[in-house]
């Protein structure tokens, strides 16, 4: 049985290790899918990392170990908490470019080249790539396990 977790111990850690980043525990916030079998444990398969919240922007990081880490519940609560609750007016998905996966999921999902920082890692550039809350079809879903407490939902 899958479940979606907020700010699960570990899991934003485990998400930031993948990317190269650093997570930090009461300050940013992961909201991941997790494999749980008969004992209530279990292992994470993927998640979202919401980080460097600036006021009207934050960033956004995304690392899976499964293919099966992805669902609409999953993405809905991701992108409700930063656009409906905090109110932040765009997401930041800083990507390499030799990451063409990455890259390749962010243009499928709605994302946007905003800006190329060239050579900031070795043979790559640094994609930043925006969302506004207007160009995130997350938000039209209609969760059916979460609820909003926001007035502006």
């Amino acid at each position: 049985m899958r479940e979606i977790k907020i700010d699960a111990p570990g899991a934003g850690a485990w998400i930031m290790e993948r990317v190269d980043g650093v997570f930090r525990d009461h300050v940013d916030h992961s909201f991941s899918s997790h494999e749980l079998d008969a004992n209530g444990g279990g292992e994470i398969l993927g998640g979202f990392a919401l980080t460097g919240y600036m006021g009207l922007a934050m960033s956004i990081h995304m690392a899976a170990r499964s293919p099966r880490w992805f669902s609409r519940e999953l993405a809905w609560v991701a992108f409700h908490y930063p656009f409906v609750q905090l109110g932040v007016r765009k997401l930041i998905a800083p990507v390499s470019s030799n990451n063409f996966h990455s890259a390749g999921l962010c243009r499928r999902a709605g994302w946007q080249e905003e800006a190329r920082l060239r050579d900031l890692f070795q043979g790559a550039d640094l994609i930043l790539f925006t969302m506004t809350r207007d160009q995130c079809r997350w938000l039209d879903y209609a969760s059916k396990r979460w609820r909003s407490n926001s007035e502006a939902a």
